[in-house]
């Protein structure tokens, strides 16, 4: 269903994950079960991040602990995501899909290499867009970000 976001807005707004964390449940079957395969690595996830990852977070671990969705500047709204997805470095599978895909491989190629101005402003008018836009069911701002009020 299209609510009229474009692609390009997509791939900005996924630009928020620039700062923020992830549990380690949201990826660990990239690190250990990926397709399903039980021991199977996402071969599109860059070695050295996987490593990180994996001692971040074992596999079977009851613990759930929290990982920079942008492992350079977590606290820094900026475009090291983008230049992370292309270098392989998407933490989540559908961020790091928005890099090979035919339709976003462009603009994330775009937003890694140029100046950060550029997402800025353009990250502003995909926030303006999908505030506009309009649904046949209310809403509501979640309290906590993974659990309905």
């Amino acid at each position: 269903m299209s609510v009229g976001l474009s692609a390009t807005d997509l791939v900005l707004l996924s630009g928020a994950h620039t700062i923020g964390f992830s549990h380690c449940r949201q990826f660990t079957d990239r690190l250990y079960n990926f397709e399903g395969v039980p021991g199977q690595r996402d071969p599109s996830l860059d070695a050295s991040l996987a490593s990180s990852l994996e001692a971040k977070c074992p596999p079977h671990t009851t613990i759930d602990d929290i990982v920079g969705m942008d492992a350079t500047s977590p606290f820094t709204f900026d475009t090291n995501y983008y230049k992370g997805l292309v270098s392989n470095r998407g933490l989540l599978f559908s961020d790091q899909t928005l890099a090979t895909h035919p339709i976003t491989a462009h603009a994330i190629n775009q937003l890694a290499t140029s100046s950060p101005d550029l997402f800025f402003q353009n990250f502003v008018n995909s926030m303006i867009n999908l505030g506009n836009v309009i649904s046949d069911s209310p809403g509501n701002v979640r309290r906590v970000c993974n659990a309905f009020n």
